[in-house]
Order: C-alpha cells, then structure tokens, then sequence
C-alpha cells in the first residue's frame, strides 16, 4: 500500500514538473520570437511608433543579390540581339 502511494506522489510531483518546464520553454521561445522579430523590424527598416521616441527614421535597404535571370530579362536581352543584327 506504501508503494502505490509513494510512486502516485512520484508521479504527480513529475507531471507537475513537466507542466512547470512546458510553461517556461513556451514563454522563453514566445519572448525570442518577439526579440527576434523587432530585430528584424528594425533591420528592415519598419519602426513602429512606441520604440524609442516614437520617431520613426526608415532605413534604406539594397535589394537582394541574385544571380538569377529572368525570363523577362532573357527577352529583352534576345530583342536587343536582333534588333542590332538587322540592318536599318
């Protein structure tokens, strides 16, 4: 009878443990996302009235470094080769 009472005790002070870790492990990843995520913000340039002053200053961002080539710009490269092979 000792035994089943010590292993439920057991048992309970795991769950309630596994419950407690479950809960911060949830609020640690929700507070890196959000930190994450204004970080991001301010990389890209989106303040949001309430950081700092209210002021918001937009930071200007090259455009992404591809090396693909459109289709679109396969055309226009392909009309221009014509057109300078015609004689005009």
């Amino acid at each position: 009878m000792a035994t089943s009472r010590v292993s439920s005790n057991i048992s309970t002070v795991v769950s309630v443990l596994h419950l407690i870790f479950t809960i911060l492990a949830i609020a640690i990843l929700s507070y890196k996302v959000y930190y994450l995520e204004g970080e991001l913000s301010l990389i890209r340039g989106e303040m949001h009235p309430g950081w700092g002053n209210g002021i918001s200053a937009p930071i200007q961002t090259s455009p992404p470094l591809t090396t693909a080539v459109t289709s679109e710009q396969h055309e226009s490269v392909r009309i221009r080769r014509v057109s300078q092979r015609k004689p005009s």
